[in-house]
């Protein structure tokens, strides 16, 4: 009997130092687990203010693996890309024009077609004429358009009965002498006589394409400097360019005269003056920049 008492003091001795050992191990976990949490946090708060930045783009994506209750603390992987900068660069520039268009020509009215035409020949020949002696060749002169129609009076009925016949003959003279530009208008207003039509000069540059180099140089070096600026006042730095593109060169200014008044009567003929004045030819190219 006292060997059996001896035995069960023994044993609730062990039980108790048991029950301390598991405590000591419970806190030695819990002190671990809190540790690694703080080392691995669940959530990452990313803060981007890009209000203030015209034309610039931030991106962020997060990308969590495991959770849910009661598992490990979850892995975030968090990726940032930059964005871009977009900007419009402009540039013009005025020279004088080398080119005038003439948009006239010959409109004859008879009350047969025969007669019309006859007519109509007549006066676009001598205006051929005036021209090849003002120097202007074949390959200048286009015609734009030919029309014969006649003209009806209703007032017989309503099917109208034809009183006449109007044709016209138009054509587009190219003139690149722009000190004799006065007196080749002139010069056809007088061979067309009253049957002449001038519709209009145009004032242009024959080639615009050469004053691209000078364009572009002026238009890129807006496009740097403005992007420059967005860059300052967002608070990144202006990375390289990553875009360029540009659409044609335009005359956004292009002189055109409205019709001038025939005057076939050589007597108190007071010469035409045309004033070429300057054309101006704008471009604009946009330019992406990337962020660093």
């Amino acid at each position: 009997m006292k060997e059996l008492h001896s035995l069960s003091h023994g044993v609730s001795k062990a039980s108790k130092a048991l029950l301390v050992i598991g405590l000591l191990a419970s806190l030695a976990l819990a002190s671990a687990c809190s540790r690694d949490a703080q080392a691995n946090p669940q959530a990452v708060d990313i803060a981007s203010d890009t209000s203030s930045a015209p034309s610039v783009s931030e991106s962020a994506s997060v990308a969590v693996v495991g959770g849910g209750a009661g598992a490990a603390p979850a892995m975030v992987s968090v990726k940032q890309s930059g964005g871009d900068i977009s900007v419009v660069g402009n540039s013009s520039v005025s020279v004088e024009p080398d080119l005038a268009i003439l948009d006239m020509g010959i409109e004859s009215i008879a009350t047969t077609v025969a007669e019309s035409r006859t007519q109509a020949a007549e006066a676009m020949a001598a205006v051929m004429g005036a021209l090849a002696e003002k120097q202007i060749i074949d390959t200048d002169i286009r015609t734009t358009h030919f029309s014969i129609w006649p003209n009806y009076d209703y007032r017989s009925g309503a099917e109208g009965k034809i009183i006449d016949y109007r044709i016209s003959n138009s054509i587009a003279v190219d003139v690149r002498d722009m000190k004799s530009l006065d007196a080749i208008v002139d010069s056809v207003i007088i061979a067309g006589g009253d049957d002449i039509r001038f519709r209009g000069i145009s004032l242009t540059v024959e080639t615009p394409s050469l004053l691209a180099p000078q364009l572009r140089e002026d238009a890129i070096a807006d496009a740097m400097a403005k992007a420059k600026h967005y860059a300052d006042l967002s608070g990144v730095l202006l990375g390289d360019v990553t875009m360029i593109a540009e659409p044609s060169i335009v005359a956004s200014s292009e002189p055109r005269y409205g019709a001038v008044a025939a005057q076939s009567s050589a007597a108190y003929f007071t010469p035409t003056r045309i004033s070429p004045g300057e054309v101006e030819y704008s471009l604009s190219v946009n330019v992406s920049f990337d962020i660093r």
